[in-house]
Protein backbone atom coordinates (compact mmCIF):
# COMPACT_ATOMS: atom_id res chain seq x y z
CA UNK A 1 0.00 0.00 0.00
CA UNK A 2 1.35 3.36 -1.03
CA UNK A 3 2.83 5.26 2.41
CA UNK A 4 2.40 9.09 2.41
CA UNK A 5 5.74 10.64 1.56
CA UNK A 6 8.71 11.06 3.64
CA UNK A 7 10.53 14.25 4.69
CA UNK A 8 12.35 15.92 2.51
CA UNK A 9 16.23 15.62 2.53
CA UNK A 10 18.65 18.46 4.76
CA UNK A 11 19.86 19.89 1.13
CA UNK A 12 16.05 19.95 -0.13
CA UNK A 13 14.73 21.61 3.52
CA UNK A 14 17.32 24.24 3.18
CA UNK A 15 16.27 25.49 -0.29
CA UNK A 16 12.57 25.07 0.76
CA UNK A 17 13.56 27.00 3.91
CA UNK A 18 15.12 29.70 1.27
CA UNK A 19 12.13 29.70 -0.96
CA UNK A 20 9.81 30.19 2.28
CA UNK A 21 11.62 33.03 3.19
CA UNK A 22 11.08 34.76 -0.23
CA UNK A 23 7.32 33.61 0.17
CA UNK A 24 6.93 35.72 3.87
CA UNK A 25 8.63 38.73 2.81
CA UNK A 26 5.73 39.04 -0.40
CA UNK A 27 3.54 38.20 1.57
CA UNK A 28 4.27 40.54 3.94
CA UNK A 29 4.44 43.06 1.08
CA UNK A 30 0.71 41.84 -0.77
CA UNK A 31 -1.15 42.25 2.71
CA UNK A 32 0.25 45.49 3.44
CA UNK A 33 -0.89 46.74 -0.16
CA UNK A 34 -4.31 45.20 0.54
CA UNK A 35 -4.73 46.43 3.60
CA UNK A 36 -3.78 50.00 2.02
CA UNK A 37 -6.52 49.56 -0.26
CA UNK A 38 -9.30 48.20 1.83
CA UNK A 39 -9.32 51.57 4.25
CA UNK A 40 -9.53 53.75 0.88
CA UNK A 41 -11.44 51.64 -1.82
CA UNK A 42 -13.65 48.39 -0.63
CA UNK A 43 -15.23 48.31 -4.14
CA UNK A 44 -11.36 47.39 -5.52
CA UNK A 45 -10.69 45.06 -2.75
CA UNK A 46 -13.84 43.17 -3.73
CA UNK A 47 -12.36 43.29 -7.71
CA UNK A 48 -8.81 41.91 -6.71
CA UNK A 49 -10.34 38.93 -4.83
CA UNK A 50 -13.08 37.87 -7.72
CA UNK A 51 -10.07 37.98 -9.77
CA UNK A 52 -8.02 36.05 -8.51
CA UNK A 53 -10.62 33.31 -7.71
CA UNK A 54 -11.60 33.56 -11.78
CA UNK A 55 -7.44 32.81 -12.48
CA UNK A 56 -7.73 30.09 -10.16
CA UNK A 57 -10.48 28.25 -11.52
CA UNK A 58 -10.04 28.66 -15.04
CA UNK A 59 -6.43 27.79 -14.87
CA UNK A 60 -7.11 24.46 -12.86
CA UNK A 61 -9.67 23.61 -15.63
CA UNK A 62 -7.04 24.57 -17.95
CA UNK A 63 -4.70 22.17 -16.55
CA UNK A 64 -7.00 19.29 -17.11
CA UNK A 65 -7.57 20.14 -20.62
CA UNK A 66 -10.13 22.62 -20.79
CA UNK A 67 -9.36 25.06 -23.89
CA UNK A 68 -11.18 28.67 -22.28
CA UNK A 69 -9.69 31.76 -22.64
CA UNK A 70 -9.42 34.13 -19.69
CA UNK A 71 -10.97 36.49 -21.92
CA UNK A 72 -13.94 34.27 -22.51
CA UNK A 73 -14.20 33.69 -18.79
CA UNK A 74 -14.24 37.26 -17.87
CA UNK A 75 -17.67 37.16 -19.64
CA UNK A 76 -19.21 33.93 -18.29
CA UNK A 77 -21.44 35.16 -15.49
CA UNK A 78 -23.67 36.56 -18.55
CA UNK A 79 -24.06 33.76 -20.22
CA UNK A 80 -27.13 31.20 -19.40
CA UNK A 81 -27.07 28.31 -20.99
CA UNK A 82 -23.42 26.81 -20.28
CA UNK A 83 -21.22 24.48 -22.34
CA UNK A 84 -19.36 21.29 -20.45
CA UNK A 85 -16.40 23.72 -21.17
CA UNK A 86 -18.10 26.95 -19.23
CA UNK A 87 -19.86 24.66 -16.56
CA UNK A 88 -16.37 22.87 -15.24
CA UNK A 89 -15.13 26.75 -14.66
CA UNK A 90 -18.32 28.15 -13.15
CA UNK A 91 -18.06 25.36 -10.55
CA UNK A 92 -14.55 26.11 -9.71
CA UNK A 93 -15.61 29.86 -9.52
CA UNK A 94 -18.53 29.01 -7.12
CA UNK A 95 -15.98 26.57 -4.63
CA UNK A 96 -13.42 28.87 -4.87
CA UNK A 97 -15.80 31.58 -3.35
CA UNK A 98 -16.75 29.48 -0.60
CA UNK A 99 -13.65 27.77 0.25
CA UNK A 100 -13.39 30.30 3.30
CA UNK A 101 -15.91 29.02 4.72
CA UNK A 102 -14.95 25.32 5.34
CA UNK A 103 -13.53 24.41 8.89
CA UNK A 104 -9.72 24.18 10.15
CA UNK A 105 -10.56 20.83 11.14
CA UNK A 106 -11.54 19.02 7.19
CA UNK A 107 -13.21 15.47 7.06
CA UNK A 108 -14.12 13.21 4.66
CA UNK A 109 -17.55 14.36 4.25
CA UNK A 110 -16.20 17.93 2.96
CA UNK A 111 -13.81 16.13 0.46
CA UNK A 112 -16.77 14.45 -1.11
CA UNK A 113 -18.81 17.70 -0.77
CA UNK A 114 -16.10 19.51 -2.61
CA UNK A 115 -16.15 16.73 -5.03
CA UNK A 116 -20.13 16.96 -5.44
CA UNK A 117 -19.82 21.11 -6.00
CA UNK A 118 -16.83 20.64 -8.69
CA UNK A 119 -18.69 17.82 -10.58
CA UNK A 120 -22.10 19.36 -10.54
CA UNK A 121 -23.73 19.11 -13.90
CA UNK A 122 -20.59 17.48 -15.20
CA UNK A 123 -20.87 13.63 -13.84
CA UNK A 124 -23.75 11.39 -12.97
CA UNK A 125 -23.46 10.71 -9.49
CA UNK A 126 -20.43 13.49 -7.95
CA UNK A 127 -19.97 13.37 -4.27
CA UNK A 128 -19.02 9.35 -4.50
CA UNK A 129 -15.06 7.54 -4.20
CA UNK A 130 -14.52 5.07 -6.75
CA UNK A 131 -15.55 2.05 -6.30
CA UNK A 132 -13.33 0.33 -8.81
CA UNK A 133 -9.68 0.38 -9.77
CA UNK A 134 -8.44 2.70 -12.49
CA UNK A 135 -5.44 3.60 -14.12
CA UNK A 136 -3.78 6.99 -14.98
CA UNK A 137 -2.31 6.43 -19.04
CA UNK A 138 -0.14 9.50 -20.79
CA UNK A 139 -0.20 11.20 -23.73
CA UNK A 140 0.44 7.87 -25.73
CA UNK A 141 -1.61 5.74 -24.28
CA UNK A 142 0.45 3.66 -21.85
CA UNK A 143 -0.48 3.14 -18.47
CA UNK A 144 1.59 5.44 -15.58
CA UNK A 145 -0.12 4.39 -12.38
CA UNK A 146 -2.19 2.35 -11.17
CA UNK A 147 -4.50 3.26 -8.65
CA UNK A 148 -4.98 1.25 -5.24
CA UNK A 149 -8.20 -1.27 -4.90
CA UNK A 150 -11.09 0.95 -3.12
CA UNK A 151 -10.33 -0.51 0.06
CA UNK A 152 -6.91 0.59 0.24
CA UNK A 153 -8.54 4.06 -1.29
CA UNK A 154 -10.48 5.01 2.28
CA UNK A 155 -7.25 3.94 4.53
CA UNK A 156 -5.20 6.17 2.58
CA UNK A 157 -7.60 8.67 2.25
CA UNK A 158 -7.83 8.43 6.20
CA UNK A 159 -3.95 8.80 6.67
CA UNK A 160 -4.40 11.74 4.18
CA UNK A 161 -7.00 13.42 6.41
CA UNK A 162 -4.61 13.07 9.38
CA UNK A 163 -2.05 15.16 7.41
CA UNK A 164 -4.21 17.71 6.56
CA UNK A 165 -5.28 18.57 9.91
CA UNK A 166 -1.43 17.78 11.38
CA UNK A 167 -0.29 21.39 12.82
CA UNK A 168 3.18 22.45 12.01
CA UNK A 169 5.51 24.84 14.61
CA UNK A 170 8.09 25.77 11.94
CA UNK A 171 5.45 27.41 8.65
CA UNK A 172 8.20 26.04 6.12
CA UNK A 173 6.77 22.61 7.42
CA UNK A 174 2.93 23.74 6.44
CA UNK A 175 3.89 24.58 2.81
CA UNK A 176 6.31 21.27 2.89
CA UNK A 177 3.11 19.19 3.93
CA UNK A 178 0.63 21.41 1.93
CA UNK A 179 3.08 19.98 -1.53
CA UNK A 180 3.51 16.12 0.15
CA UNK A 181 -0.75 16.09 0.84
CA UNK A 182 -1.35 16.69 -2.69
CA UNK A 183 1.18 14.16 -4.19
CA UNK A 184 -0.85 11.74 -2.08
CA UNK A 185 -4.15 12.94 -2.83
CA UNK A 186 -3.42 12.59 -6.03
CA UNK A 187 -1.87 9.23 -5.81
CA UNK A 188 -4.81 7.97 -4.17
CA UNK A 189 -6.87 9.43 -6.88
CA UNK A 190 -10.06 8.93 -4.69
CA UNK A 191 -12.73 9.41 -7.82
CA UNK A 192 -13.36 8.83 -11.10
CA UNK A 193 -12.59 11.96 -12.34
CA UNK A 194 -11.90 15.41 -10.98
CA UNK A 195 -9.40 14.37 -8.87
CA UNK A 196 -6.42 16.86 -9.83
CA UNK A 197 -9.54 19.82 -9.67
CA UNK A 198 -10.17 18.81 -6.32
CA UNK A 199 -6.77 18.11 -4.99
CA UNK A 200 -6.21 21.97 -6.05
CA UNK A 201 -8.91 23.13 -4.23
CA UNK A 202 -7.37 21.49 -1.37
CA UNK A 203 -4.04 23.14 -1.44
CA UNK A 204 -6.33 26.23 -1.43
CA UNK A 205 -8.08 25.55 1.84
CA UNK A 206 -4.53 24.53 3.68
CA UNK A 207 -3.30 28.01 2.12
CA UNK A 208 -6.27 29.88 3.99
CA UNK A 209 -5.43 27.93 7.19
CA UNK A 210 -1.79 29.90 6.76
CA UNK A 211 -2.21 33.17 8.92
CA UNK A 212 0.47 35.42 6.94
CA UNK A 213 -0.81 34.24 3.36
CA UNK A 214 -3.41 36.75 1.48
CA UNK A 215 -6.15 34.68 0.88
CA UNK A 216 -6.33 33.83 -2.47
CA UNK A 217 -3.51 33.34 -4.64
CA UNK A 218 -4.06 32.30 -8.63
CA UNK A 219 -0.87 29.58 -7.98
CA UNK A 220 -2.60 27.17 -10.99
CA UNK A 221 -1.78 29.39 -13.07
CA UNK A 222 1.88 28.67 -12.65
CA UNK A 223 1.08 25.42 -13.32
CA UNK A 224 -0.32 25.46 -16.34
CA UNK A 225 2.50 27.19 -17.45
CA UNK A 226 4.61 24.23 -16.36
CA UNK A 227 2.49 21.69 -16.79
CA UNK A 228 4.62 19.27 -18.52
CA UNK A 229 6.79 19.44 -15.25
CA UNK A 230 3.83 19.20 -13.00
CA UNK A 231 2.56 15.89 -14.69
CA UNK A 232 6.19 14.65 -14.63
CA UNK A 233 6.74 15.23 -10.91
CA UNK A 234 3.51 13.44 -10.15
CA UNK A 235 3.73 10.35 -12.31
CA UNK A 236 7.16 9.39 -10.02
CA UNK A 237 5.78 6.38 -8.22
CA UNK A 238 8.44 7.28 -4.89
CA UNK A 239 8.34 8.61 -1.59
CA UNK A 240 10.72 10.90 -2.08
CA UNK A 241 8.99 13.92 -3.22
CA UNK A 242 11.68 16.58 -2.96
CA UNK A 243 10.93 17.84 -6.67
CA UNK A 244 7.31 18.08 -6.25
CA UNK A 245 6.98 20.19 -3.20
CA UNK A 246 10.02 22.57 -4.35
CA UNK A 247 7.87 23.30 -7.63
CA UNK A 248 4.72 23.45 -5.70
CA UNK A 249 6.52 26.26 -3.21
CA UNK A 250 7.83 28.51 -6.56
CA UNK A 251 4.21 28.01 -7.91
CA UNK A 252 3.15 29.89 -4.77
CA UNK A 253 6.14 32.41 -4.64
CA UNK A 254 5.21 33.05 -8.35
CA UNK A 255 1.85 33.27 -7.34
CA UNK A 256 2.76 35.96 -4.87
CA UNK A 257 4.25 37.85 -7.68
CA UNK A 258 1.68 37.74 -9.83
CA UNK A 259 -0.97 39.29 -6.89
CA UNK A 260 1.29 42.11 -6.55
CA UNK A 261 1.48 43.22 -9.68
CA UNK A 262 -2.00 43.07 -10.00
CA UNK A 263 -3.00 44.58 -7.35
CA UNK A 264 -1.06 47.34 -8.14
CA UNK A 265 -1.79 47.88 -12.10
CA UNK A 266 -5.93 47.41 -10.75
CA UNK A 267 -5.61 50.35 -8.24
CA UNK A 268 -3.67 52.28 -10.56
CA UNK A 269 -6.97 51.43 -13.15
CA UNK A 270 -8.99 52.52 -10.58
CA UNK A 271 -8.01 55.49 -9.75
CA UNK A 272 -8.68 56.16 -13.71
CA UNK A 273 -11.96 55.61 -13.29
CA UNK A 274 -12.60 57.32 -10.40
CA UNK A 275 -11.09 60.49 -12.39
CA UNK A 276 -13.35 59.85 -15.33
CA UNK A 277 -16.28 59.83 -13.33
CA UNK A 278 -15.07 63.58 -12.07
CA UNK A 279 -14.64 64.39 -15.67
CA UNK A 280 -18.50 64.85 -17.62
CA UNK A 281 -17.17 65.49 -21.10
CA UNK A 282 -14.56 62.38 -20.84
CA UNK A 283 -18.26 61.23 -19.61
CA UNK A 284 -19.81 61.73 -22.13
CA UNK A 285 -17.57 60.38 -25.16
CA UNK A 286 -16.99 57.28 -22.90
CA UNK A 287 -21.12 56.71 -23.26
CA UNK A 288 -20.95 57.10 -27.30
CA UNK A 289 -18.93 53.61 -27.45
CA UNK A 290 -19.38 50.15 -27.86
CA UNK A 291 -18.51 48.13 -24.76
CA UNK A 292 -15.85 46.69 -26.95
CA UNK A 293 -14.41 50.05 -27.61
CA UNK A 294 -14.38 51.08 -24.04
CA UNK A 295 -12.65 47.98 -23.34
CA UNK A 296 -9.62 48.49 -25.65
CA UNK A 297 -9.65 52.16 -23.61
CA UNK A 298 -9.39 50.36 -20.53
CA UNK A 299 -6.64 48.43 -22.28
CA UNK A 300 -4.84 51.11 -23.64
CA UNK A 301 -5.09 52.95 -20.38
CA UNK A 302 -3.40 49.80 -18.51
CA UNK A 303 -0.73 49.76 -21.02
CA UNK A 304 0.61 53.11 -22.23
CA UNK A 305 1.84 52.73 -25.68
CA UNK A 306 0.00 49.46 -27.15
CA UNK A 307 0.19 48.10 -30.66
CA UNK A 308 -2.57 47.20 -32.60
CA UNK A 309 -1.42 43.37 -32.58
CA UNK A 310 -1.55 43.10 -28.65
CA UNK A 311 -4.70 44.36 -28.63
CA UNK A 312 -5.38 42.05 -31.58
CA UNK A 313 -3.92 39.24 -29.08
CA UNK A 314 -7.01 40.26 -26.38
CA UNK A 315 -9.52 40.30 -29.11
CA UNK A 316 -8.49 37.15 -31.41
CA UNK A 317 -11.62 36.64 -32.72
CA UNK A 318 -12.14 40.06 -34.11
CA UNK A 319 -10.47 41.03 -37.34
CA UNK A 320 -7.64 43.66 -37.13
CA UNK A 321 -9.91 45.45 -39.56
CA UNK A 322 -12.59 45.94 -37.08
CA UNK A 323 -10.35 47.04 -34.14
CA UNK A 324 -8.60 49.23 -36.53
CA UNK A 325 -11.82 51.26 -36.93
CA UNK A 326 -12.50 51.11 -32.91
CA UNK A 327 -9.34 52.55 -32.37
CA UNK A 328 -9.51 55.19 -35.05
CA UNK A 329 -12.68 56.23 -33.63
CA UNK A 330 -10.90 56.20 -30.10
CA UNK A 331 -8.71 58.75 -31.93
CA UNK A 332 -11.32 61.15 -33.64
CA UNK A 333 -13.10 61.14 -29.58
CA UNK A 334 -9.77 62.47 -28.50
CA UNK A 335 -9.30 60.07 -25.77
CA UNK A 336 -6.38 58.13 -27.17
CA UNK A 337 -3.23 59.66 -29.34
CA UNK A 338 -1.55 57.78 -31.76
CA UNK A 339 2.03 57.77 -31.80
CA UNK A 340 4.26 56.79 -35.36
CA UNK A 341 3.00 54.87 -38.17
CA UNK A 342 2.38 51.99 -40.31
CA UNK A 343 3.67 49.06 -38.24
CA UNK A 344 5.71 50.92 -35.79
CA UNK A 345 2.30 52.83 -34.87
CA UNK A 346 1.74 52.52 -30.95
CA UNK A 347 -1.38 54.36 -28.66
CA UNK A 348 -1.69 56.07 -25.26
CA UNK A 349 -4.44 57.69 -23.54
CA UNK A 350 -4.87 61.26 -24.17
Amino acid sequence: MLQFPQPLTRKSYDLATSIHEKIQDLAQTVRQHLQLNQRQNQPLIEHIFKRGNLKSALFSARIEGNSLTLQEADQIELITNLTETQREVVNLMQVHNELTKLPSIISLDHILTLHKQVMHGLQTHPGKLRTSSSAIFDQLGNITYLTPEPAETKIMLGELIRQYNTKHIQPVDALVNLAQCHYYFEKIHPFADGNGRVGRLLMHWQLHQIDYLPTQLPLEEFIDTNRSEYYFLLEKNTRQVDGFVLFVMQAIEHALHQSLSGIKQTTIAFKRTETLKSNPAKRTKLNKLIPRQQEIYQIILDHPYTSLDFIHRRFWHISKRTLAYDIIKLVKLDLITKHGQTRGTRYSAT
